[in-house]
């Protein structure tokens, strides 16, 4: 047998590791992807009341006191109006297919009885 042949250190078979990486679509596990949250922004409360066509007024309110609640993320001074507000853009998507949702099924309703 040959003694001058060197091995390489890399498997030939891939390691589970390297197969699980492959498969979610990284290189490797020491370098996963960046979450799926980056691609979920936080949004001002004008930001969302735009998106709802309101007032920033209206948009204070139902993340706070009235009904229907918007899906609110408070940073920092409590509750009220001391604190920053912000909002995940998928929520007040899910928040916005919820109300149409319950439109939709309160017209239903009517229609039956």
């Amino acid at each position: 047998m040959n003694s001058s042949i060197q091995h390489s250190s890399t498997p030939i078979c891939p390691s589970t590791e390297a197969l699980h990486a492959a498969t979610l679509g990284y290189r490797d596990m020491n370098h996963p992807p960046a979450p799926v949250r980056d691609q979920d922004p936080l949004l001002t409360p004008e930001q969302v009341a735009k998106r709802l066509n309101t007032s920033v007024d209206w948009v204070w309110d139902h993340s706070s006191r009235k009904a229907p609640m918007l899906p609110v993320i408070r940073i920092g001074g409590g509750a009220g109006r001391g604190g920053i507000l912000r909002y995940r853009a998928s929520k007040i998507e899910q928040f916005i297919d919820e109300q149409e949702r319950l439109t939709n099924a309160g017209r239903n309703k009517r229609r039956v009885q």
